[in-house]
């Protein structure tokens, strides 16, 4: 009976050694994604932050030893790209000058769909007139498309960069262009300060960057030049002011849908070029 006890333990030992018959044997942890972050903006920076928690990626300041290095520069990207055929390199933002490296991911986000969502929220909280701060007619022609899908027209007129607006609604791709102290409802990036701001509405560059590095991790890297959206999550509403009532946040969130479905019509926008 003791040598038929001792034959099983060590049978049990051998099954837990292999993993045959108490259960697979435990995963080989991933070794972390090295990110070298080239460019301080909080986008990317959180960015940098979701990827350590949710991807396992770990910061490093050698650029050389990096698994991904994030920019927003253009000349960084290419540098760092062509400082080895096996770097993995994400540009969020225009393009380099051709070529651009056969290892370079860039990532431009569309501006057309910020608009779009902007004229919808505008309409759908009654607003008639809406000012396009600090953009062109391409942004207007957007922003009213999204008032004519949210079911009203809008009257959309282009302000200069920081200039007063009369409209009710003051739309900027970039916070700096709203007017300091201006009466109407601001729907912006993000919060501005002193403003009445309807919404935060546009990109997120951090979540490019956590795609990328579990891109990386996973073995699926595809450079290229891309434009995405909400789609990609990397364009999304982030706040909506209280104020707004909750048939008009569904009646969003259902066009919203539609764009990620690509059954809206949205104005194309051009990005952003690199200067030079």
């Amino acid at each position: 009976m003791i040598r038929r006890a001792a034959i099983t333990a060590a049978l049990a030992v051998l099954a837990a050694g292999c993993g045959s018959d108490t259960g697979p044997p435990a995963a080989t942890p991933a070794r972390p994604v090295r990110i070298a972050l080239l460019d301080p903006s909080p986008g990317l920076a959180r960015g940098l932050r979701d990827a350590e928690r949710y991807v396992g990626a770990a910061e490093t300041g050698d650029e050389a030893a990096a698994d991904l290095v994030v920019t927003a520069d253009a000349d960084r990207a290419v540098r760092a790209a062509t400082r080895a055929d096996d770097a993995h390199v994400l540009l969020l933002g225009p393009p380099p000058r051709e070529p651009v490296p056969a290892n370079l991911l860039v990532v431009q986000i569309s501006r057309s769909q910020p608009a779009y969502l902007a004229g919808a929220l505008a309409a759908l909280t009654g607003a008639r007139t809406v000012a396009v701060a600090g953009g062109d007619d391409a942004l207007a022609a957007a922003v009213r498309a999204g008032g004519e899908e949210a079911g009203a027209p809008l009257d959309v007129s282009v302000a200069g960069c920081g200039a007063a607006a009369s409209a009710e609604v003051v739309y900027a791709e970039r916070p700096e262009c709203v007017a300091a102290g201006g009466p109407a409802k601001v729907i912006a990036p993000q919060k501005v300060v002193d403003a009445d701001q309807l919404a935060v509405v546009g990109p997120r560059p951090w979540v490019a960057v956590t795609a990328a590095a579990r891109a990386v991790q996973s073995g699926r890297w595809a450079p290229g030049v891309m434009l995405e959206g909400l789609r990609q999550d990397v364009v999304g509403i982030g706040w909506i002011s209280p104020s707004v009532p909750r048939p008009a946040v569904d009646r969003l969130q259902r066009i919203e849908d539609l764009i990620r479905a690509g059954q809206a019509t949205v104005p194309l926008v051009a990005p952003v070029q690199q200067a030079g």
